[in-house]
């Protein structure tokens, strides 16, 4: 009877310490949580009002059980999003347990009116988990308005977008070599943070003064209006050739272009007519050893250069205009204009042996008291060919015989530069100062220029 008992007694205890064990939880500092997806993507592009569903895992690695603190979805009730954890719907949950060695499903749903006008083109939210004073989190994506989109596209073939409905680019667009993007008049880019345009083959840009082809961010809301940064850049790279940009508007990115190498042929590589290219975060134009013609172009309010042309190249800007001022979210330190033929890493100094660059009709301006840096090294033996014709430039340096005809240090007099009105007054001094430039008939808003043209990208009316 004793032994019976002694047995009884010996099941109990393993089932109350079996019972205790399953109570134990893992309470580790350092623990976190897997996940099947970092970011739930909603690719479904309604043409009405409607929701769609997505769902992902949550694994518990380790070998005890889990209990989440928290899940909740960062927006709360105003949030497009909502989720169903463990078969329970709502915006926020609490100690939900996972056990050992095991994983739950977690539904997202989002509700959206893409004919909605008001909705920024992509709806962004995310899903915070907390466990033992960690933090992690899932970000939740979804279309908020009807658009094309491009998620890390790659063009293969040539390429003619339609313009019925905007286009919206996320994880940046790669046009192949040897390919070409043609975008008509209208095209509306909306480029998504962090999102570039690479070019290895040929973009055609091709505007008209009232339909303009934009390339800006995807952000509509009034915080992010003029704001420098909202995504990356236009890059051409070493292969890419023949491409031309004219009545584009380039504006609120990191950089407005970037032009990697010379070009392939014997027409620049990187051609830009009537363009404007403004809030920029770095630069307007940034080119290592380059090839860019401009005319009749507005670059302006960039956290650096307007125009930064170093480690040499070839470059050809007539009638543009290169004005930076401080303003609220830009900080004007740096010359308008940069030219040099090196660049310096871990003050190692790189130099290149060619630059070719002749600008007439130009104006440098700006707050600073010197808007024009240029510099060289090697000079002896290197070709540093450079031509400053009919232009009206900021600066205190000493001008030599690279300069022709130069207004220094005359104030252009903007309509107003406060509010990024670049025309000039009727009693400029650029008005009738340039020379005529064959093939130049017109201004950035295809006005007539006349016997005696006006310095600049705008002809005085």
């Amino acid at each position: 009877m004793r032994f019976f008992l002694l047995i009884i007694l010996v099941w109990c205890a393993g089932m109350f310490l079996n019972s205790c064990r399953k109570d134990v939880f893992n309470t580790d500092p350092s623990f976190t949580l897997s996940f099947s997806r970092d970011t739930v993507m909603f690719d479904t592009v309604f043409t009405t009002q409607g929701s769609a569903v997505r769902r992902f895992r949550v694994f518990n690695t380790s070998n005890k059980r889990i209990k989440i603190n928290s899940v909740s979805i960062a927006g709360g009730e105003a949030s497009n999003f909502r989720l169903n954890v463990n078969g329970v719907p709502g915006k926020s949950f609490t100690d939900v347990v996972i056990e050992p060695r095991d994983s739950i499903y977690i539904f997202a749903a989002v509700t959206i009116d893409p004919t909605d006008e008001n909705n920024p083109f992509v709806v962004t939210d995310s899903i915070w988990f907390q466990i033992n004073g960690n933090q992690q989190k899932v970000l939740l994506m979804a279309y908020g308005q009807n658009a094309y989109f491009h998620y890390g596209e790659r063009i293969q073939n040539d390429t003619i977008w339609p313009i019925d409905k905007p286009h919206v680019v996320i994880n940046s667009l790669v046009v192949d070599s040897f390919q070409t993007l043609n975008l008509q008049a209208g095209t509306r880019m909306y480029m998504h943070a962090n999102s570039a345009l690479f070019v290895y083959g040929t973009l055609n840009a091709t505007g008209t003064k009232n339909d303009s082809i934009v390339f800006q961010g995807d952000r509509l809301e009034n915080y992010f209006k003029d704001l420098p940064g909202n995504w990356g850049y236009i890059r051409f790279l070493r292969s890419s050739e023949d491409n031309y940009l004219e009545h584009v508007v380039i504006k609120d990115a990191l950089i407005g272009v970037i032009c990697d190498s010379l070009s392939n042929n014997t027409n620049y590589k990187v051609s830009l007519n009537k363009c404007v290219i403004k809030n920029m975060f770095y630069s307007g134009i940034s080119a290592a050893s380059g090839s860019v013609r401009a005319e009749n172009c507005l670059i302006h309010s960039c956290g650096d250069y307007c125009a930064q042309l170093y480690y040499g190249g070839d470059y050809r800007f007539d009638h543009c205009t290169f004005a930076n001022y401080s303003n609220t979210v830009i900080n004007h330190q740096k010359p308008s204009f940069l030219l040099t033929n090196f660049f310096v890493v871990n003050n190692i100094v790189y130099s290149f042996p060619f630059t070719n660059a002749l600008i007439r009709n130009c104006i440098i301006y700006g707050g600073l008291e010197d808007e024009l840096l240029v510099d060289s090294v090697n000079a002896s033996g290197y070709l540093f060919d450079y031509t400053f014709t009919n232009c009206n430039i900021r600066t205190t340096s000493s001008l030599d015989n690279n300069y022709l005809n130069v207004q220094q240090n005359q104030n252009p007099l903007f309509e107003d530069f406060s509010e990024q009105l670049f025309g000039l007054l009727s009693s400029s001094p650029c008005k009738n100062a340039g020379i005529t430039i064959p093939g130049i008939t017109d201004d950035i808003c295809d006005k007539p220029r006349d016997a005696q043209p006006d310095i600049g990208a705008y002809e005085i009316p």
